[in-house]
């Protein structure tokens, strides 16, 4: 019953998750290309992309605000590394608990 709890719901799910996160960490490197290319700010791929971007990365300029030195803002390589981590424990959990 515990492997069918599995392979039927859960495992589907962590996948998912694990693509989600996939496609948020290119939506990221996009907003970080963007800051260099400073675009049309009213260009509304532009907003769409900022809109889904900052939260996450102001999140860490707050908590974080030695992030920002000079005109470098490290929030996006903290930002990589808090998604990196939590598609291990993701990984970790599918693998070991479930199986």
């Amino acid at each position: 019953m515990k492997n069918f709890f599995f392979d039927v719901i859960l495992s589907p799910f962590f996948n998912i998750l694990r693509g989600a996160i996939k496609f948020y960490e290119i939506i990221l490197i996009v907003r970080i290309v963007m800051s260099w290319l400073n675009p049309d700010p009213y260009n509304r791929l532009v907003i769409l992309i900022r809109s889904i971007t900052d939260p996450f990365l102001d999140f860490f300029r707050k908590l974080l605000p030695f992030l920002h030195v000079g005109m470098i803002d490290l929030s996006p390589l903290v930002a990589f590394l808090t998604l990196e981590i939590v598609q291990k424990i993701i990984w970790w959990l599918s693998k070991t608990i479930f199986q």
